[in-house]
């Protein structure tokens, strides 16, 4: 039952890092959108 009990907790972690990890991915890209809108792109 340890052993298990361990090996759910590993799996716990993961998911909660992965979730996390999938959020940040998804606000990235349009927190930089967001700052090249607002910033002139000097060429």
């Amino acid at each position: 039952m340890g052993k298990i009990g361990r090996f759910w907790a590993k799996i716990k972690f993961l998911v909660k890092k992965l979730l996390k990890n999938l959020v940040v991915i998804k606000i990235m890209p349009t927190f930089a959108l967001a700052i090249e809108k607002q910033t002139p792109i000097s060429c």
